[in-house]
């Protein structure tokens, strides 16, 4: 138990929660819930979640955050 000048640190620990995650993500995508950008390349669009291209791009993700 933790007192007033200590800090009670605790981890969690799920070694499947990444590819639930996944899952969870392309269900979303599969039934066309969730998805907040459409990405243009040539005549195709793309439909997807910002969260997702922000998570892997650092240009997506200084472009989502940049007050226009």
């Amino acid at each position: 138990m933790a007192n007033k000048n200590s800090t009670l640190r605790c981890t969690f620990s799920a070694p499947s929660h990444s590819a639930t995650l996944l899952q969870g993500l392309s269900v979303l995508r599969a039934q066309g819930q969730l998805l907040d950008v459409v990405l243009a390349i040539n005549e195709e669009r793309f439909q997807v979640h910002k969260a997702v291209l922000a998570s892997c791009s650092d240009y997506f993700r200084w472009w989502f955050s940049v007050q226009l």
